[in-house]
């Protein structure tokens, strides 16, 4: 499933919220 750019970029700001560390499901989106 494609997304729209915009909706990856808020998906990727909401993401860097929540686990700015990265350490839940590293290299997945949400």
């Amino acid at each position: 499933r494609r997304k729209s750019p915009v909706a990856l970029g808020l998906m990727r700001a909401i993401k860097q919220a929540l686990d700015p560390s990265g350490t839940m499901n590293p290299g997945r989106m949400l």
